[in-house]
């Protein structure tokens, strides 16, 4: 989902994009090792952002922005269990941090 503004207006906005996984992968690899879920979360959404103007620009020419999108929580968690059942996606432990974190395996990388 995203928000559409045209003119003073507001509209949220639902469409499906599919990702490849070498797609996803590479957005991961962007990130700081290891990073959080929050991270990877945040880099996924910030991804859909031209494709949430591609598809708003179809409903609405006028619409001059997107904000606020967002893949819904269980795609998210869907492609989280993909990625670490293929073992692209690893859980890193550190002592000092109480926060999940999450490592690209260095297989994937090279």
């Amino acid at each position: 989902t995203a928000h559409a503004f045209e003119g003073g207006n507001l509209r949220e906005i639902s469409a499906a994009y599919t990702f490849s996984w070498g797609n996803i992968v590479q957005m991961l690899q962007a990130l700081p090792q290891p990073f959080t879920s929050n991270m990877m979360l945040t880099q996924i959404n910030d991804a859909l952002k031209d494709a949430a103007m591609a598809e708003a620009l179809k409903i609405s020419p006028k619409i001059h922005a997107v904000s606020r999108c967002q893949i819904s929580n269980i795609d998210y968690q869907w492609i989280k269990s993909q990625l670490v059942k293929k073992q692209w996606l690893v859980s890193v432990k550190e002592e000092r941090s109480i926060r999940e974190l999450w490592q690209i395996n260095i297989i994937v990388q090279a």
